[in-house]
């Protein structure tokens, strides 16, 4: 064989490959697309809202090592549900992320797919103080009595990051309900994780 025949060859190998490469490439993105039209008919609706601590990214139920704790809402009418789980996050100090994500369930089979994830510290929250009431040694001594303390400063006037005693599922719920009844607390929230 000489150097025609086998560049010869080679050319047909490349176009054959090519071709097959393009008819398997049509083909899965036809079944995805008809995939997210049945998906779409059975009554999922991606999130169109943005909220705080949200991962923008995220595109599949969270799977990147395993949860500490996690727990399942009842699924509701239009099929959603609330999954909460608790995991070690990333970054250097590798702090514990309270994971929230709505999750649509597909009604002909048990497949899960992604609405929306927010992402917040399992063991912090954050509470904004009353105008007339910056006092953070008083803030101090209450939170004490609740086995929190204070971190430091948030990025606003009154804003302040809250150490909680536990980082179990209910911590930062129970948190933000106990603190949110205390006279010089205006509110009280979850610490969103925005970068991560």
């Amino acid at each position: 064989m000489d150097n025609k025949e086998r560049y010869f060859f080679f050319g047909i190998g490349v176009i054959l490959g090519c071709l097959i490469l393009a008819f398997t490439s049509s083909g899965k993105y036809r079944a995805i697309q008809d995939q997210k039209q049945t998906d779409f008919i059975n009554g999922y609706t991606p999130s169109q809202t943005i909220l705080p601590g949200q991962d923008l990214t995220a595109k599949k139920p969270f799977d990147t090592g395993p949860a500490l704790a996690t727990k399942d809402s009842l699924l509701s009418e239009d099929r959603t549900f609330t999954r909460t789980l608790i995991a070690k996050g990333s970054g250097p100090d590798s702090p514990l992320w309270r994971i929230e994500e709505t999750l649509w369930k597909d009604p002909n089979s048990s497949r899960e797919k992604l609405v929306r994830r927010q992402i917040m510290h399992a063991d912090k929250i954050t509470i904004r103080l009353k105008e007339d009431h910056n006092d953070t040694q008083q803030l101090s001594q209450e939170l004490a009595t609740l086995g929190m303390h204070i971190i430091g400063p948030g990025r606003a006037p009154r804003l302040y990051h809250i150490q909680l005693a536990t980082h179990d599922l209910d911590s930062v719920p129970n948190s933000i309900n106990l603190t949110s009844k205390m006279a010089i607390i205006e509110k009280a929230f979850p610490a969103y994780i925005t970068k991560y």
